[in-house]
């Protein structure tokens, strides 16, 4: 035993720890280049962005082929490349996870919309890659100013939001999500940036706070038939498609696609109606004509016009669900809502808002309408025929402390 433990210490049997300590510095020992906290450092005390900590990490952390993973940034071709990785891991799981019915299908278009935005920085979307070039691991950071605490304009924090960490199966008890965290967190702190948001599907520390989701069924039959949603007792098949029927034109009077003239009208209502709650996103007119840019497939946005003014506001985003084992269909396509808001004055509810965005997302062939239960949503969840999922959504706000205890309401930050 006592030989065992000199070897940790040294590394090898009958060499002293200076010995160790030399040929660990000539071997690329990693304990002290992979240490990434740097938080509270100066700009002078913090090493300038490298690849050296996750590429020498990667002696010790092996895809099971034998071979090394090694870091690269991803500038280009992002979309491309996430899509060949996501393919690889639910692959990965379909062969382990004989039973699973559906999996996320995130398409091209909505990756490279949410990673290429105003402010962007291509450093900060790391791809650990093996030997043969294949995408093994991913995370993400997205810059941009949050409130958190204080609905107050002027207390905007710079933040990041973590997003699409993936890993693959086999890597995934070997220590690569934490890698991957830490080395995000050093390059965010390098370039003075402290704080970040994120969330997740299943509790990690203690959350901010926790929300649920809720969905509105839109194709009935396909939903029932994937084995999505199923029929209440005493409700035959047919009473069901029926009661989730949508009309196929809106029943607002001015409701329609946003279009460029309408962005700062509609940019001033959305953020008036966002700075209510004590977590929201600061948005830019850059950002806003990014991420809002009404693009179906990816992004659908909404307005009310009355007298050429913007009385309302809606967004929703899509993402695919993939149907496995199925012999007729192969994809649910979901909306997921972005925020919605009306101004005052106009005898408008966030409610009737709503209502047409259902009505959009069903004549744009989506067959389920999902929304989180943050902000002040729960007014129309009921109403509308939200039916409350089992999924939650856990919300983390790293380096920040919150203060008053916070819940689902006091939360108006969507990430997709």
């Amino acid at each position: 035993m006592a030989g065992d433990g000199g070897r940790r210490r040294g590394g090898r049997r009958g060499e002293g720890r200076e010995e160790g300590k030399e040929r660990r510095r000539r071997n690329g020992n990693t304990e002290e280049a992979g240490n990434v906290s740097g938080r509270g450092r100066s700009g002078a005390g913090r090493r300038p962005v490298s690849k050296d900590p996750m590429m020498s990490h990667a002696s010790r952390v092996r895809s099971g082929r034998g071979d090394a993973p090694v870091l690269e940034e991803e500038k280009v071709d992002i979309a491309v490349q996430m899509s060949r990785f996501w393919e690889a891991v639910v692959g990965v799981q379909q062969q382990r996870e004989a039973l699973r019915l559906r999996r996320f299908a995130y398409s091209k278009d909505i990756i490279l919309h949410d990673l290429t935005g105003p402010g962007c920085i291509p450093d900060y979307r790391l791809g650990v890659r093996d030997s043969e070039k294949s995408l093994v691991g991913f995370i993400a950071a997205v810059p941009g100013p949050h409130c958190a605490g204080n609905p107050e304009a002027s207390s905007a924090v710079p933040m990041v939001e973590i997003n699409f960490l993936c890993v693959t199966s086999h890597l995934r008890n070997q220590g690569m999500a934490p890698l991957l965290i830490k080395e995000i967190t050093r390059r965010v702190n390098v370039n003075g940036t402290f704080q970040a948001i994120y969330t997740a599907g299943v509790p990690v520390t203690a959350p901010v706070c926790v929300a649920n989701y809720y969905h509105r069924t839109l194709n009935a039959l396909k939903l029932l038939e994937t084995e999505f949603t199923y029929c209440p007792p005493r409700m035959s098949q047919r009473e069901f498609v029926g009661r989730y029927r949508m009309p196929s034109t809106p029943r607002l009077t001015g409701f329609r696609p946003m279009t460029k003239k309408d962005m700062p009208q509609a940019q001033d209502l959305l953020q008036t109606y966002l700075r209510q709650f004590r977590f929201h996103p600061e948005v830019s007119k850059r950002s806003f004509q990014h991420k809002f840019k009404h693009s179906p497939g990816v992004t659908q946005t909404y307005v009310i016009e009355r007298d050429g003014a913007v009385v309302g506001f809606g967004s929703f985003y899509t993402v695919d669900t993939q149907v496995l084992q199925h012999s007729k269909h192969s994809v649910i396509r979901a909306a997921y809502l972005h925020h919605c808001c009306v101004a005052d004055g106009y005898g408008l509810t966030r409610t009737d808002m709503m209502r047409d965005l259902l009505i959009a997302a069903s004549a744009s062939g989506h067959d389920v309408f999902n929304s989180l239960n943050i902000a002040d949503n729960e007014e129309f969840l009921d109403t509308l025929r939200f039916g409350r999922g089992n999924g939650k959504l856990y919300y983390y706000v790293f380096n920040w402390k919150w203060g008053a205890p916070a819940t689902a309401r006091d939360v108006a930050v969507v990430l997709v």
